[in-house]
């Protein structure tokens, strides 16, 4: 099973000098966000940028470390991130790395919790969130948002009440403040955990700066893993339960809404997808997921299909058809930017 290959790689970790002497010795490329961390350094997996990763403050427990916009929450999803593998993939190179043991005994330990962060530190981004809730206006009495929406196709008569408008967002990387398009990232029970920013001019397009710091989400006080952007409340089927879609991005759930009328949530990142906490009364999921060349788009929306199937859930993948711009990345709100309405699931001619 992935989960014993996982808790085996992690021990043979362990038992090998832990993660700095891993990382040092099978990750060079890791080598300056080590000597900086928790910093911002420019990406280990393509050199770009001064300030597009970092590792987190507990690496040396964990592992973990994130992009602007990716959440890498231990040794495995960073693995699989600079390698581009899935996550199951990236336990069975560790453990070939270490020799190849898969019959080891991982003893039963009680580890210390690690605190997402220090009490000053949730105090401080407290504060943030708080402050710029408290400047925002709603999406839809914001024109450079509807303008937005319409430039991608996704225009509702009325906007998700979750989206919001700031006509001055820090931007942290940039040091300065532009105007962006809020939506409220919330846990499992409903709970504001933080703000994701998409930078966007007056005239309703994305900000023209580095497309890798267009989108951004505020640091949280807890943990984004299990969180999501709920654009829609969910849809109460003849049998009593709900249903709801999930895709990685805002306008790729947008979209998935507009053309079936199927509620749709936003999880971020592919990696903040596979942990998708759902509240207990939703039994059936479609997973919008994004077709990327490497498949991890894909890999995620497998690995959460087959958590939500061991909880006894219904589960139905849906990617891109491959004849929608062969060989290139994509994602829904490609499709129906290009047109093509038709190819969406459960598509409603009269949406």
């Amino acid at each position: 099973m992935q989960s014993n290959k996982i808790q085996v790689a992690k021990e043979l970790i362990d038992r090998n000098g832990g993660m700095e002497v891993l990382f040092h010795s099978a990750f060079p490329e890791l080598d300056l966000a080590i000597k900086r961390a928790p910093a911002q350094v420019p990406c280990p997996k393509t050199g770009e940028g001064n300030t597009r990763f970092r590792l987190f403050r507990d690496w040396r427990e964990t592992g973990g470390g994130r992009t602007n916009d990716e959440v890498m929450a231990d040794v495995i999803d960073l693995v699989a991130y600079l390698r581009d593998m899935s996550k199951g993939q990236a336990a069975d190179w560790l453990i070939d790395y270490f020799g190849g043991n898969r019959d080891i005994q991982v003893p039963n330990r009680v580890r210390r919790p690690v605190a997402y962060c220090s009490e000053a530190e949730v105090s401080k981004r407290i504060g943030h969130i708080n402050k710029l809730s408290a400047k925002a206006v709603s999406a839809n009495r914001a024109d450079p948002v509807r303008l937005y929406c319409q430039h991608r196709r996704i225009d509702f008569p009325v906007l998700p009440s979750c989206l919001g408008y700031c006509e001055d967002t820090y931007h942290p990387i940039l040091k300065t403040s532009l105007p962006a398009m809020l939506a409220q990232v919330v846990n499992k029970e409903g709970l504001l955990v933080t703000h994701h920013r998409t930078y966007i001019t007056h005239d309703g397009y994305k900000a023209p700066i580095d497309p890798e710091v267009q989108k951004l989400m505020m640091p949280s006080a807890s943990t984004p893993n299990g969180c999501a952007i709920r654009l829609f409340e969910s849809l109460q089927l003849a049998d009593g339960s709900y249903a709801v879609a999930l895709s990685e991005g805002i306008e790729t759930a947008m979209s998935m809404t507009k053309v079936t009328g199927i509620p749709c949530w936003a999880a971020i990142s592919n990696t903040i997808l596979e942990r998708v906490e759902l509240p207990d009364d939703i039994r059936h999921v479609f997973i919008m997921a994004d077709r990327d060349l490497n498949q991890a788009g894909y890999n995620s929306a497998v690995v959460l299909m087959e958590r939500l199937q061991r909880a006894g859930l219904n589960v139905e993948i849906y990617l891109p058809p491959e004849e929608f711009r062969p060989g290139e990345k994509a994602d829904w709100n490609d499709v129906l930017r290009d047109g093509y309405p038709h190819l969406f699931p459960y598509y409603q001619e009269a949406a």
